[in-house]
């Protein structure tokens, strides 16, 4: 990390830089802080006060690396801050979900097990013809290898995108409610077309959903 420190936030710079490096003058107008992974939450800490400032940068592999990136390579170190939570599988997520590795993933969501997320469910992904929901798991794949690479979730020793394969590869070809049970149609969202349907979801009654 290579940052100018602004006046305002020197004194706790000084402190932090103190803890990390064990000095508390940088040797020109940029003060630079390597990343050691014991020091993960101050590290992090540090660019949390320092990352509003446009000339802040972090690098990585020997590049300056745009704002997107620094900022996921920060939530990757902030997750290794978490390690003395994370119990003996070392992935402080692992409880939730065990096997998958990162389950943060939420471009599309795959596992029912996983809460939030922004993207659709795998179910939503594919065409709907003819009462039948098919369901497109290249593009499933597309779009979790895009939030991996974005995510920068390579860096995460518990991560195995041969889990995510196989999770997806798992799920059904398509959904037929008429002979799947736990599926019903999905109405359209307009109220003036709400007898017509545009896609399949679980049954909230069926016991495979409850």
């Amino acid at each position: 990390m290579l940052f100018r420190p602004r006046p305002a936030s020197r004194r706790s710079i000084t402190r932090i830089m103190w803890d990390l490096l064990g000095v508390q003058t940088p040797d020109d107008d940029f003060w630079r802080v390597a990343f050691q992974p014991d020091r993960a939450a101050d590290f992090c800490h540090l660019w949390a006060i320092v990352a509003r400032h446009p000339d802040t940068l972090l690098v990585a592999d020997d590049r300056v690396q745009d704002r997107p990136r620094a900022n996921a390579i920060i939530e990757w170190i902030s997750c290794l801050a978490c390690r003395p939570l994370a119990g003996p599988t070392g992935c402080r997520l692992a409880v939730r979900v065990p096997g998958w590795g990162c389950k943060c993933l939420r471009s599309v969501l795959v596992l029912s097990a996983m809460a939030g997320g922004g993207g659709p469910a795998w179910w939503e992904v594919g065409p709907f013809l003819d009462g039948i929901q098919y369901i497109d798991k290249a593009d499933i794949l597309d779009a979790l290898e895009a939030e991996v690479q974005a995510r920068c979730l390579e860096l995460c020793p518990h991560f195995a995108w041969a889990r995510v394969e196989a999770a997806v590869e798992a799920l059904p070809d398509q959904i037929d409610p008429r002979h799947t049970d736990g599926w019903i149609y999905r109405p359209s969202d307009n109220p003036a077309q709400s007898d017509c349907f545009v896609g399949v979801m679980p049954d909230p009654h069926s016991v495979a959903w409850l």
